[in-house]
């Protein structure tokens, strides 16, 4: 990408600008998907994309309109929703019907909006690309590793003051570092509530809570309920 080399992970989402040089080179034993999408296409069927304040929304309106190189990589979680959604992009893709098109459009948005899940309390405000792209950097980091990141390793990560990287997270998102990181770790332990049968201690523990009262607590402030309750309600839907 522009000349620098980005070796991603499993579960890495990269979103690439029109005219921004890149080449992917893909090993035996990996798997990447590959989706094209016309800047035709785009303005017609994902429009809405732009209307909205958080990353993925800025960097269409700062990089697909304009000359400049530029890409946006984030992680996202791999499960069977969005593995079933992927399999329709393509189904759509190679399908003769009159309407497969609107239909293909219909699961990318999804599939983007798969991408956005984990960025929806962010309210960035349009500044710069640079300090766009910064703050994303930032929110990936502290969704990537939730469970165990501290703030003065993203200072040290970064380059950045301790002190200084904590006022620019509330400035540019209105959420301490500590409300963000226990928002990820909430959002983590839905996924495992609704979708494992580990026990509440459990997962309090994967998602970096010292004690499960502390984690029932923070989920409490956050989900309104329980995590029992939410447990019980997601299985019984």
């Amino acid at each position: 990408l522009n000349e620098e080399k980005r070796i991603p992970k499993k579960g890495d989402f990269l979103i690439i600008s029109p005219n921004t040089i890149h080449q992917i080179n893909v090993e035996s034993d990996s798997i990447v998907v590959c989706i094209t999408i016309r800047k035709s296409t785009f303005d017609k069927a994902f429009f809405s994309l732009i209307q909205n304040d958080d990353p993925i929304s800025n960097f269409f309106k700062y990089n697909l309109y304009s000359a400049k190189q530029n890409y946006l990589l984030f992680s996202i979680d791999i499960n069977y929703q969005l593995l079933e959604t992927i399999q329709n992009i393509f189904i759509q893709a190679y399908s003769n019907s009159s309407q497969a098109n609107i239909i293909c459009c219909s699961y990318i948005s999804i599939l983007l909006s798969y991408g956005l899940q984990g960025f929806t309390i962010s309210t960035l405000s349009a500044q710069s690309n640079t300090l766009t792209n910064k703050i994303t950097t930032i929110l990936n980091l502290i969704k990537q590793d939730s469970a165990t990141i501290e703030l003065n390793q993203i200072a040290k990560k970064l380059g950045y003051d301790k002190a200084y990287l904590g006022k620019l997270i509330i400035k540019n998102t209105n959420h301490s570092f500590n409300y963000l990181r226990n928002y990820y770790r909430i959002h983590n332990s839905c996924q495992l509530l609704q979708f494992t049968d580990y026990s509440i201690e459990k997962i309090s523990i994967k998602t970096g809570y010292s004690s499960p009262n502390h984690y029932e607590r923070c989920f409490r402030q956050l989900m309104k309920t329980t995590p029992t309750k939410y447990r019980s309600n997601k299985k019984s839907n």
